[in-house]
């Protein structure tokens, strides 16, 4: 049994769904169980992959990802949880693109993973599209990079709209060089949506179920390292 895999772990989201496909592992006993999940997520490199065959695609809105990285597993006893991510985006385009065409809501994709090393990494591939073979056909960011980008674009609708807590969060669209071009605000919640209380500062905000501008806006900063924002 190979815990630690030459070159991390590659898994295809859109065709690997279940952790026993992923992990190689069945179900021993609670102890085993919950030493090798350990050792396995915290020490691999772990390669995502997603592919789409339009310009703009919302990758569902990342629930594969979210799936296999679910809320309750991102952290444990204060350390971010699993290793190192590198995800990448395919674009199997049928017709000519170039990575500035490209558009994808970054917000649901943040939401999604556990942001806590600088070597985490997004990656775009152009598959067979460039108008021009000198034109550059991928793209890498870093996540903590775009986290404070998006953070920053948070902020500014925040303090624009004094009605952020009611708000529904904005889609954010990043383009295939990870830079933030569109920002679509998307309303107010209904009153029976409950708004996720502000944490205290000495620990980490609830996680935004309710998508609110204010929750995602709180949780996103938090993970991304920065001052706890103000009620």
């Amino acid at each position: 049994m190979v815990v630690c895999p030459e070159g991390g772990v590659h898994i295809d989201l859109d065709k690997d769904t279940s952790f026993l496909a992923i992990c190689g592992m069945a179900f021993v006993s609670r102890e085993v169980h919950r030493t090798w999940t350990t050792i396995f997520f915290r020490t691999n490199i772990f390669h995502l992959q997603l592919a789409a065959t339009d310009t703009r695609s919302s990758f569902s809105e990342f629930r594969a990802i979210s799936r296999l990285l679910r809320p309750r597993n991102r952290w444990r006893n204060g350390e971010p949880f699993p290793g190192f991510l590198h995800i990448t985006l395919t674009f199997n385009l049928k017709e000519p693109a170039s990575l500035d065409d490209i558009r994808v809501p970054i917000v649901p994709l943040l939401l999604a993973v556990p942001v806590g090393y600088s070597a985490d990494r997004l990656r775009f591939v152009l598959a067979d599209a460039a108008p021009d073979r000198n034109e550059d056909t991928t793209s890498t960011i870093a996540l903590c990079d775009l986290h404070l980008k998006v953070c920053d674009a948070l902020a500014e609708c925040r303090s624009q709209d004094v009605r952020c807590r009611k708000s529904i969060c904005p889609q954010i669209w990043i383009d295939g060089r990870g830079q933030i071009v569109e920002c679509v605000m998307r309303g107010e919640q209904s009153e029976d949506d409950p708004v996720a209380g502000a944490a205290g500062s000495s620990r980490a905000p609830a996680y935004p179920w309710n998508r609110s501008l204010e929750s995602v806006f709180r949780y996103l900063a938090w993970q991304a390292g920065g001052p706890f924002p103000p009620n």
